[in-house]
């Protein structure tokens, strides 16, 4: 299975998470102001790629458990057993979180 773009990533992990998008248009391509989706409750753009309130809300909302080493970044869905690991930060720990976060939320294996 080849990569998932960003978008498919944040639309699974906001299914999973049962956040409502926006249902109507294209969420993601008409917010001039920046990547994201659209949440229909309140119409604020959501990204836990780029936002760390995002992520962390994403994580409470899933029941994800974190574990942040030295050199890597382990996400355990408790729910589904499944772990997602994240070794590559390039000197951002935090984008590494946020994404190993969105990962494991959308059940993106490796």
């Amino acid at each position: 299975m080849s990569a998932r773009t960003d978008r498919e990533l944040l639309e699974l992990a906001a299914k999973a998470a049962q956040i409502a998008l926006w249902p109507h248009g294209d969420a993601w391509r008409d917010m001039a102001i920046g990547t994201g989706l659209l949440l229909a409750n309140g119409g604020w753009i959501w990204n836990p790629l780029l936002h760390d309130g995002d992520s962390l809300r994403l994580a409470v909302a899933r029941s994800l458990t974190l574990y942040i080493n030295h050199d890597d970044i382990d996400v355990v869905d408790n729910e589904t057993c499944f772990t997602e690991t994240w070794a590559e930060h390039n000197g951002d720990k935090g984008a590494a979180t946020r994404r190993a976060i969105t990962r494991a939320a959308a059940g993106d294996a490796p």
